[in-house]
């Protein structure tokens, strides 16, 4: 009887599909998480910013109103300076018969460089702590003064991070004050009292001023201790800031 010849066993060498489910791979959260990062920081970035220009016109702002306010004060000094050289250089009647004509204010248009820097400095650390870091005053023509006075604004406090990585802010400011004798105002010489030919007592009459008639007495032939009314004489004057 013949043997059953056995038939080889055939493997199956072919690769088979493999089946798997979509995966999110690493890669792809790597890059959403770098973009949150680079997002974050450019919104830091940008509010750092907005917050150091607020700070930088908030500071620019403090030095203008100390360079206003310290300007002003600087010219009403000159101004009560510039009235009482004027009124105690005034000239003296001589006879019942001479009435002198009253001094020009122009003459007296020349302040000292001195005059109104206290006060300048005082108004100027009253707002916000600023300092003066230039004065000076001259002769701006006629019958006219002005005054220029730079400012430097910093705020001293900390008040955010911000401000631990590029300081406290600081800001510089200038203004101008004018100080002038005021358009339409004429003085004369009034009241002239002689005894015998010894003068008593004389005045000076200044009117178109804001304050209406303005008098200045004097008694005999000095000039040095007339009376008059501070407040008053100031209206013969115009303050006033200038570009």
């Amino acid at each position: 009887m013949p043997h059953a010849t056995e038939l080889p066993t055939v493997h199956d060498t072919a690769p088979r599909a493999r089946h798997t489910a979509p995966r999110r791979g690493r890669g792809d959260a790597g890059q959403i998480s770098q973009m949150n990062i680079v997002l974050a920081i450019t919104v830091l970035i940008a509010g750092m910013g907005l917050f150091i220009f607020g700070q930088a016109s908030d500071s620019r702002g403090k030095a203008q109103k100390a360079a206003d306010a310290a300007a002003l004060a600087a010219a009403q000094d000159i101004r009560t300076d510039w009235a009482q050289t004027w009124i105690e250089n005034q000239t003296a009647p001589t006879s019942p018969d001479s009435t002198p004509s009253v001094t020009d204010a122009g003459n007296f248009a020349y302040p000292t460089g001195s005059t109104g820097h206290a006060s300048a400095v005082n108004y100027a650390t009253h707002n916000d702590n600023s300092s003066v870091t230039h004065f000076a005053s001259s002769n701006a023509g006629y019958r006219t003064i002005h005054v220029r006075v730079d400012t430097l604004a910093e705020d001293t406090e900390e008040v955010g991070t911000a401000d631990r990585f590029t300081g406290a802010p600081q800001a510089e400011a200038n203004a101008t004050a004018e100080v002038q004798w005021a358009p339409g105002v004429s003085c004369s010489v009034v009241d002239v009292e002689f005894d015998d030919d010894e003068l008593e007592s004389w005045a000076i009459r200044c009117t178109g001023a804001s304050a209406g008639t303005v008098r200045i007495e004097y008694e005999g032939s000095g000039t040095l201790d007339a009376s008059y009314d501070p407040d008053e004489v100031a209206s013969l004057f115009e303050v006033r800031l200038v570009d």
